[in-house]
C-alpha cells in the first residue's frame, strides 16, 4: 500500500497531533499527582481522624475515584512498555469504559 503525498502529510499531521495530546495529558496527570502529594499531609490531619459521615465519604470518594481513573487512563490510553496479560486488559477496559457502556442502556 503506497500513500500519496497528501495522505502521507495528513498521516504525519495526525501522528504529531496525537503525540502532542499525549504529552499534554501527561502534564495534566503530573500536575494532579503533584497536587495529591502536596495535600496528602493536610488530608491526613483534617479528614482521616473524622468519623465516617457523609462529608468524609464524599471527599474520599471524589478524591480517590479520580486517582484510580487517572491510573487506569494512563495504562489504557497511553503507550506503555508493560506487557499485560489478557485478563488484566479486560479488567482495565471494564473499569474504564464499563460505567460509560452501562449508561448507554439506561
Amino acid at each position: 500500500m503506497s500513500l500519496s503525498p497528501e495522505q502521507l502529510a495528513k498521516l504525519t499531521a495526525s501522528f504529531t497531533y496525537s503525540q502532542q495530546l499525549e504529552l499534554f495529558a501527561f502534564g495534566i496527570y503530573t500536575a494532579y499527582v503533584y497536587h495529591y502529594l502536596t495535600t496528602l499531609a493536610e488530608e491526613v490531619t483534617a479528614i482521616w481522624p473524622q468519623k465516617w459521615r457523609a462529608g468524609k465519604i464524599l471527599f474520599l470518594v471524589t478524591r480517590y475515584t479520580l486517582i484510580i481513573f487517572t491510573a487506569i487512563s494512563i495504562l489504557v490510553g497511553n503507550r506503555v512498555g508493560v506487557v499485560l496479560p489478557p485478563k488484566s486488559c479486560e479488567f482495565l477496559y471494564i473499569g474504564l469504559y464499563g460505567p460509560i457502556l452501562s449508561m448507554q442502556y439506561l
